[in-house]
Formats: C-alpha cells, structure tokens, sequence
C-alpha cells in the first residue's frame, strides 16, 4: 500500500534528528502510527479512532475543561470501542498522555497537568484523522 503521508522519508537520520531536538518527536511518530494501523483490522477499530479522536479534540478545543481529561474505563463507549480494541487502545491513550490509575477500585485514564502536551495532542488528532479518512476510504472500496 501507499505510505502514510507522516512516514515519507524526510531525509533526516536519527542522528539529525537527535541535533535538532526532534527524535522523541520521530520515535513517538512512529510508535503512534504503528499502533494506529493495528486497529485497522480490529472488529471496533473505526468507532476507536472515532472516539480517540473525539476525546483528544475535547481536551484541545476546552484545555481547562477536568472532565475532558478524566475517562473512565467502564463508560460503555469506552469500553465497547477503545478498549476491545485490546492492548492497542490503552497504548493509543498512553501516548496521547492519558494515564491509566485506580479511583475508588474503578479504573480510570488521567491527563494530568504534567503530561499536558498541545503539540503532542494535535498531532495526534492529525493522525487520527488521517487514519480515519483511510478507513472509511478502504471500507467504501
């Protein structure tokens, strides 16, 4: 298939990339990505993008808004699309900065302060984005 258009070679090594600050950036591009084409063939894949994307735009769109950066884990959607996605879900969250902790004995996924990353956010939404077109490309063929 055709590459991704975040995967075309920028002619930049590791190295380059090291010099100018950017090689987590590349590495976590990647890893996102990666884990977005696992969802591809998952049986609630699509409503997962669907959903990351959702949440992700909440927390960009109202960055003070708390309960944008709370989620619960037995919310039904969640569970229903995210999280039957298996482990790919729970990475995708990681990544966004979303971290999985313990509230009362309910499970619950946390964007704290810390790990607040607008850039990080956004190109996540870019990829989610991107995936989705691709998905709904590829189930219309």
């Amino acid at each position: 298939g055709a590459a991704a258009p975040m995967e075309q070679d920028l002619g930049l090594d590791q190295a380059e990339l090291e010099a100018l600050g950017l090689d987590g950036a590349a590495v976590w591009l990647g890893n996102f990505s990666r884990q977005l084409r696992a969802l591809r063939g998952a049986l609630a894949g699509e409503a997962a993008v669907e959903l990351l994307l959702r949440l992700v735009r909440n927390v960009i769109n109202s960055p003070g808004e708390q309960k944008f950066r709370r989620i619960r884990a037995d919310n039904p959607r969640i569970r229903s699309s995210l999280l039957s996605a298996g482990d790919t879900g729970e990475a995708l969250m990681r990544m966004l900065g979303f971290e999985a902790t313990d509230d009362n004995g309910a499970r619950v996924f946390v964007l704290r302060d810390a790990s607040y990353d607008t850039a990080r956010l956004r190109l996540g939404t870019e990829l989610l984005e991107n995936e989705l077109r691709a998905m709904s490309v590829g189930s219309a063929t």
